[in-house]
């Protein structure tokens, strides 16, 4: 990584046929955000990194990344970038809809 992550951080990536922002866990990817591996130290951060090598290799996930959360008060994950808090929260548009 060429930045230092500020940890915990998750792996997250974007679908390839539907577009549906994917979390990592230990089974594979799934598009809930419970229960995700979460990365408390460099050696899980090396891990996932390794992870994000072998999943593009597979053409199932695009736009891998390892962003950085935080846990709240009620053990809820909460993303510290903007960026990825939308994508947590879903489209900011219906699909198929024109937007008049």
């Amino acid at each position: 990584m060429t930045t230092k992550l500020k940890l915990p951080a998750i792996l997250l990536a974007h679908d390839l046929r539907s577009g549906k922002v994917l979390y990592w866990h230990k089974f594979g990817w799934l598009d809930e955000l419970q229960s995700p591996i979460i990365a408390d130290n460099d050696a899980i951060v090396a891990q996932l990194v390794e992870t994000i090598k072998i999943e593009n290799a597979k053409n199932i996930v695009v736009d891998a990344s390892i962003e950085e959360i935080t846990i709240d008060e009620n053990n809820q994950i909460i993303f510290r970038h903007f960026r990825e808090r939308i994508k947590q929260s879903g489209p900011t548009i219906r699909y198929g809809v024109a937007n008049v």
